[in-house]
């Protein structure tokens, strides 16, 4: 079992509405091939099928004239031989297409309208450009006349030319009025997309139809979905829905359907081999129990209509305006599902890269589940000892199995068939339909491999891992001043280090250098010659990466002690369970209890604190005792990284934001700071009591519309906030009324999060756009009012959120652990003093600053000859390879910036894919660069134009890295050595 290295297919990713525009207006259509297949047992079986792939290859065309011109080409791989595509390490498709629900479809007086409005937006960038221009030009009236004639000229054309693009869209409107004079919602333009697919060329030219194909979780909280080529449809749906059979008249769970079919789309490592008939199913089960709780609930709301006296009586009329989330306080019933996504696999499995893991987290059709490393078989021997050879028992279905062949032991919350059984006459031949599925010769028994535990990169202090804390965490805790500057002093005076000591820095360099930075270059620089540190090239990079740093650090991002920890549930009962069956009214635990948890990574008796994200609240944090166990430690081979908990009788799976256990981690730490305050903490757990119901439909693209339509609200972004801003002002304010809303708004606010994330899957009866709305209301009421000078010197009144919340544009300080952080990482500030009305202790300084008689120009240091004594010529340098490196350079900075633009759109999940996608865009840089053989002097050509000419501004240090990489030591021998 080891890591392969496959790679995944970039596909176009469009705008649906561009997309209804070239088909119906015939507006060019541009795609960009952002979008991304994983390697998959989705793109296994797609390229099984027949995907039509391609790539990009560098083709010599002679001209008329004999001129060899060199162009970029669509290559279809079938048409490259075995050596080549050895070579290729990025793959396309057209045969898949992600199309992105974010624009609606304009009529003619939109898309004017939106035309003027960037054309003003450009004309009052020119001014802007002018009026600067006239200020650099001082008292010259002559230099002026000639700006504001410029100017006036370039305005002329620019109106000209916008008047002309918009006669001709009206031309064009008056002669197809039919397409041009609609306009289509979000929800029409998906009806009409669904309903009816499209057509558009492919990179051969030729006429391709697309239908709906399927969504992840993660693309259905964006509104995104996959649209696959109308020839691989069926063989990939009937392949995706395991040939199930779905009548037209049959109404049938779709949200769930579509979460679940797309379980094999997840990017995996590698692939393992379980047999199904290895595997024993047994039943999940709960542990229900009450205790006092915040429990938030939803209540009907009215308005008055009318109130009139009719034969003497008062009669009200209301209706119902709305349903509103409210908080109760009461004695609740918690209901944790032990086992929820674990599974148990047979330690034999774990081989090859995988040996020494504690879990992997595995797919399959309909299937998904975190499997832990455990000792089965010891435990069967164990447990029936003489009869372990002869020794029988039954699955949850009545299947009977002999104990010796036991390898894997999952629940129905790892394998999600048992939902769509009724398709089949019954969860007995569903179970026997899927494991006969997995066991055909097309499947192999092969289950994906999405990945195994991983530790912290982030260093250690005193032999225990160091990890980053969020925002959310930090601003979760009631913190004072003080408190806050002691959680903070490793990173104070880490960055104080990293200012006033160059050997700091280059050590920090070495830590963090990384293919997609170019710290690696600038720490060889320096080890080759330590007076690089006294130029301003090297001065200006590292202010700029400690400021870089810095504003991590400022959005909460402190190293603690502790780590992130796969948690698994009550282990040993699983295994227990497995044998003879726990009788839910009398549940125990046999190994920890309560809070107890277990894992390697602190000692026996610790106290621990623990935070999930999504974090929200300070209701979400865990207080725990470490407490090792030999039960465990027997038949499980966990590492520091995974974390035994006990859900039986204790509400551990509502503290930490409805985890379950299909690869859910948390963070663990000894921080005394923290744990006092986890220790301490009164805050009650927060129920969802917002009632849960699985819509059925017909299978239809109109409903399946219908379906995403509801899903299709990215809320979660907003739902931190809302909350982040409650909690502010809940720990700033003295007022016990203001302090009690905020209070409610993040109880909410925490369970809101937990909603807004199972919307992919289940839906509730709470508009949950409406009703953060309506928080945000309350929170913006109650935020503090900052003086502001206007107009004229008048002073105005006005809202202000935290000064972490930097997104926003009017800021001030509140007494919460965030905006502490912000002060204490912020060198000089006197609006802290003034508004917090106290002085920090702890914070960072200004850096040493190079004094003018000790800086060296950056030149000074290059050499001015090669080894052999012979003089650089600027003239004999290669400018065409120069020139293919800074445009190649440029590319790849294009092609990085879009992605990390994605990044800060999108989902965890999807974020890692996108950063997974810079590091295939930086290995083909380096594969790229270390392909040239570029000579001395053309390296030295290229400092001379970086250093000396300037004309090499965009992205220098991205171009002086790109020559680093493609030979190191040749590049870092152009400079001076000095020993």
């Amino acid at each position: 079992m080891s890591k392969k290295n496959n790679i995944g297919v970039y596909i176009q990713s469009i705008e649906a509405a561009r997309i209804w525009e070239h088909v119906n207006r015939g507006s060019e259509l541009q795609g960009e091939y952002k979008g991304y297949i994983p390697y998959s047992l989705e793109l296994i079986k797609l390229r099984k099928e027949g995907l039509d792939e391609f790539a990009k290859r560098m083709t010599t065309i002679k001209e008329e004239n004999s001129k060899v011109k060199r162009k970029l080409e669509n290559k279809s791989i079938t048409d490259l031989d075995s050596r080549t595509l050895k070579g290729i390490d990025k793959f396309y498709s057209d045969d898949v297409i992600n199309i992105k629900f974010s624009s609606k479809v304009e009529n003619i007086n939109g898309v004017v309208k939106k035309i003027n409005n960037k054309y003003k937006e450009l004309i009052s960038k020119k001014v802007a450009e002018r009026d600067k221009r006239i200020e650099l030009a001082g008292d010259d009236e002559q230099l002026v006349n000639g700006i504001n004639k410029g100017h006036d000229d370039e305005i002329t054309k620019m109106e000209s030319k916008n008047e002309s693009r918009i006669k001709r869209l009206k031309d064009i409107a008056e002669l197809q009025s039919e397409v041009w004079n609609k306009s289509l919602t979000l929800a029409q333009l998906r009806d009409d997309l669904y309903e009816k697919g499209f057509t558009i060329k492919n990179y051969k030219g030729e006429d391709i139809h697309y239908i709906v194909y399927k969504r992840s979780s993660a693309k259905a909280r964006t509104g995104e979905c996959l649209f696959i080529r109308k020839e691989l449809a069926e063989s990939m749906v009937y392949w995706s829905r395991m040939g199930l059979t779905i009548p037209k008249d049959t109404k049938i769970d779709l949200a769930a359907l579509s979460a679940y079919e797309a379980l094999v789309t997840s990017s995996i490592e590698s692939t393992i081999k379980i047999d199904p008939k290895n595997i024993l199913l047994i039943s999940d089960v709960e542990s229900v129990f009450k205790q006092p709780v915040k429990n938030i609930i939803k209540v009907a709301t009215t308005e008055l209509i009318s109130s009139k006296v009719i034969k003497n009586k008062k009669v009200t009329t209301f209706k119902q305006d709305g349903i509103k989330l409210f908080s109760v306080e009461e004695e609740g019933t918690i209901t944790n599902s032990l086992w929820d996504g674990q599974g148990m696999l047979e330690s034999s499995y774990f081989t090859g890269d995988y040996e020494g893991k504690g879990m992997i987290l595995t797919r399959q059709h309909f299937f998904k589940s975190c499997l832990f490393n455990t000792h089965i078989q010891k435990f069967m021997k164990d447990t029936y000892k003489d009869d372990y050879q002869t020794a029988t028992i039954l699955d949850m279905i009545g299947n009977p199995m002999m104990v010796k062949d036991v390898h894997c032991i999952v629940t129905p919350s790892s394998l999600k068939i048992f939902k769509f059984s009724d398709l089949v006459g019954g969860d007995k031949q569903m179970y026997k339909d899927w494991k006969k599925l997995v066991s055909s010769k097309e499947e192999n028994c092969q289950f994906g491999i999405c990945k195994s535990e991983s530790k912290t990169k982030l260093g250690s202090l005193d032999g225990i891992p160091l990890q980053q804390t969020s925002y959310q965490m930090i601003n979760s805790l009631p913190l004072n001043r003080h408190n806050t500057e002691q959680l903070s002093k490793f990173e104070v005076k880490y960055i104080n280090d990293l200012k006033n000591d160059d050997e700091n820095f280059v050590k920090h360099l070495e830590h963090n250098a990384t293919l997609t930075n170019a710290n690696k270059m600038m720490a060889d620089l320096y080890r080759h010659n330590p007076d690089i540190a006294k130029t301003e090239f090297f001065n200006n990079f590292k202010i700029n990466e400690i400021s870089e740093y810095v504003k991590h650090i400022k959005k909460g991002k402190l190293r603690i002690a502790g780590d992130y920890c796969v948690l698994v549930g009550n282990p040993y009962e699983m295994l227990l369970h497995s044998v003879k069956p726990f009788e839910e009214h009398n549940l125990e635990s046999y190994t920890l209890h309560k809070n107890e948890v277990y894992t390697k990574l602190f000692d026996d008796g610790v106290d621990l604190a623990g935070f999930r994200n999504p974090h929200t609240s300070s209701n979400n944090l865990l207080f725990t005792i470490n407490k090792h166990n030999d039960l465990i430690d027997t038949y499980f081979n966990f590492t520091n990284n995974i974390v035994a908990i006990n859900a039986i009788e204790y509400p551990i799976q509502d503290i930490l934001s409805g985890c379950d256990y299909d690869s859910d981690t948390a963070l663990f730490t000894n921080e005394k700071i923290i744990v006092d305050v986890a220790r301490d903490n009164k805050a009650k757990v927060c129920l969802n009591g917002v009632e849960a119901t699985s819509n059925t439909y017909e299978l239809t693209d109109l409903n399946r519309s219908k379906v995403d339509k509801a899903i299709a609200s990215d809320v979660i972004g907003r739902i931190v906030n809302v909350g982040q801003a409650a909690q502010s002002i809940m720990y700033d304010t003295k007022n016990k009324k203001i302090m009690k809303n905020m209070e409610e708004v993040v109880e909410i606010i925490s369970v809101a999060s937990t909603i807004a994330i199972d919307l992919a899957k289940k839906s509730y009866k709470i508009d949950i756009v409406k009703e953060l709305n309506r928080l945000d209301s309350i929170v913006k009421d109650n935020l503090k009012l900052k003086k502001v000078k206007g107009e004229a010197s008048k002073t105005t009144e006005q809202k202000s959120y935290p000064m972490f919340m930097s997104s926003k544009k009017s800021r001030s300080y509140y007494k919460t652990a965030m905006d502490y952080i912000y002060g204490i990482f912020t060198v000089s500030d006197k609006q802290i003093k003034n508004e917090l009305e106290e002085e920090f202790e702890i914070k960072i300084n200004r850096g040493k600053e190079l004094k003018t008689d000790e800086i060296i120009d950056i030149w000074d240091l290059v050499m001015k000859c090669d080894e052999n004594g012979e003089i650089f010529e600027i003239k004999k340098a290669n400018d065409k390879q120069e020139q293919e490196i800074i445009d190649a350079v440029n590319d790849y900075s294009f092609n990085v910036s879009a992605y990390h633009a994605q990044m800060s759109k999108s989902a965890e999940k999807e974020r890692e894919q996108f950063a997974k996608a810079i590091v295939k865009e930086s290995q083909e840089l380096q594969k790229k660069m270390g392909k040239k053989t570029i000579k001395p002097v053309t390296i030295y050509a290229i400092l001379y134009h970086a250093f000396c000419k300037e004309s090499i501004e965009k992205n220098m240090i991205k171009v002086l890295n790109a020559v680093y990489l493609s030979s190191p030591n040749k590049f870092i021998n152009i400079f001076m050595q000095k020993k």
